[in-house]
């Protein structure tokens, strides 16, 4: 009984195993051949569209001004850069580099949320590193 048990974990383990040994970082299934990718990714001032927030009033008005630096009357800008994919889509953030942490870790989930239109680049939509800033000031 007990090899059974352990024959039927080392199957299920295989077989969890298998496909992300045939699978690239990009999700692209090995098939006999490497699949070679080029993937560029631009800083704005290299593009000849820049991305563009599409939602980020909504997002800022979601994510608020935190209770705990609003008590403490803590204000501030907050720059988050963010990579947009070639689809609009959030792919990393970086942590903010300045402002004050009670203002930066909302920032940061915040920009995770925007919708982007992507940058262009000879018309087509590329991967691109863009600031988003969140500026809390009270009222």
């Amino acid at each position: 009984m007990v090899f059974q048990t352990n024959a039927i974990w080392t199957v299920s383990m295989l077989v969890m195993l298998a496909p992300a040994a045939t699978m690239t970082p990009f999700g692209k299934e090995l098939v006999g051949e490497a699949i070679e990718t080029t993937e560029t990714v631009y800083n704005e001032s290299e593009v000849d569209e820049r991305v563009v927030a599409l939602n980020y009033e909504e997002v800022a008005d979601y994510i608020g001004y935190p209770r705990t630096a609003k008590n403490a009357g803590i204000e501030g800008k907050v720059e988050v850069m963010v990579l947009v994919n070639e689809h609009g889509e959030v792919v990393e953030v970086k942590d903010p580099v300045d402002g004050h942490p009670l203002l930066a870790i909302p920032s940061e989930a915040g920009a995770r949320f925007i919708q982007y239109r992507p940058a262009f680049k000879n018309g087509k939509a590329v991967k691109c590193w863009t600031t988003t800033t969140f500026d809390f000031v009270l009222p």
